[in-house]
């Protein structure tokens, strides 16, 4: 037996994880994903691992107006033979008052969970590439932990809802010292002491029926004083067992452009067999390329899963490549 079977048939067995733990303070919760991958075709072969997962810990109620609470958790993914490892943290208090939700400290971003779609099945690190130029947050957090300087974005958050419409926004910000790369020959920062990001992300939620909207808007100022505008849109649709969609995006970096966008449709045969495709168009100023893939998951356990997907991709630069991809994970 392989490795990675002998992966598989573990993470079949993996009993069903408890969403909650009563203490006498108030509920812990798990939440998230981590996984790992075998990914080959067109002459190489990499596994990697993915995650994005922590815990939750809301108060038990008491005589204040408003309830308390606080999450820690992690996101990223790396290249097990390279070393290659791009990750960061997420912590914040929350506050709680009625359909208010106030987080500060280093909240996840906005993008990151509006546009998060569970009825898609997509590929983890084409998607995590296309997906680095649609939130500012997660790339300015992840290239702190790629330069060796600190990827934290402090931030607050705003979440609320009202009937089938919910709204979320947040400000994230952060300043870097630069100087240990002053001294280096090979890096020429100018006059430049220190790195300064600022980005606010605006997201818009609505339910009609089966149908949902979601809109997105994005103004980031970092990298040297660069800036950027972005712009998301989506709708997706639930028909018995078929869901579909698409998500397009639009970014503008000091006039050069980029956007993608993104189809997709899922069927979910029961609660644990399910088949989908997509198809991501990603446009990068002149050129463009895109991915093509079909995927089934099977989910042994609710905290368990199975994934085998083709996927081929296209470029107007380099012509076509087929890939293969295996994967197995636990769900929190």
């Amino acid at each position: 037996m392989t490795k990675f079977a002998a992966l598989i048939a573990s993470v079949c067995l993996v009993p069903s994880v408890s969403h909650g733990a009563e203490t006498a303070f108030g509920t812990l919760e798990p939440y998230g994903e981590f996984s790992v991958h075998q990914l080959s075709g067109g002459g190489f072969s990499e596994s990697y691992w993915s995650g994005d997962f922590g815990v939750r810990f809301d108060a038990s109620a008491n005589a204040l107006p408003v309830d308390l609470g606080f999450y820690a958790g992690y996101e990223g993914l790396g290249v097990f033979e390279a070393g290659n490892n791009f990750n960061y943290g997420t912590a914040a208090v929350v506050v709680k008052s009625g359909a208010h939700e106030l987080s500060f400290g280093l909240p996840r971003s906005v993008f990151s969970d509006v546009f998060d779609r569970e009825e898609r099945i997509g590929n983890v690190l084409f998607d995590f590439e296309v997906e680095l130029f649609t939130d500012s947050v997660r790339y300015i957090r992840l290239l702190g932990s790629q330069i060796g300087i600190s990827p934290d974005l402090l931030g607050v958050r705003y979440d609320t809802g009202w009937g089938a419409t919910s709204l979320s926004a947040g400000l994230f910000w952060g300043e870097w010292d630069l100087s240990p790369f002053l001294a280096s020959d090979d890096v020429d920062l100018g006059d430049f002491e220190s790195l300064q990001a600022k980005v606010i992300q605006v997201a818009i939620d609505h339910e009609i029926g089966d149908l949902r909207f979601r809109a997105g808007f994005e103004h980031s100022e970092y990298i040297l004083s660069t800036s950027s505008n972005s712009y998301l849109l989506g709708v997706s649709a639930t028909r018995g067992k078929l869901s579909y969609g698409l998500d397009a995006n639009l970014r503008k970096d000091d006039g050069f452009q980029t956007g993608h966008v993104d189809l997709f449709g899922t069927f979910q045969f029961n609660d644990r067999l399910r088949a989908g495709v997509s198809h991501v168009i990603f446009l990068d100023g002149d050129s463009s390329s895109s991915f093509s893939s079909v995927g089934v998951e099977f989910s042994p356990r609710p905290s368990s899963f199975v994934r085998v997907m083709s996927m081929l991709e296209r470029s107007d630069l380099g012509g076509s490549i087929a890939v293969y991809e295996a994967t197995v994970g636990l769900r929190f």
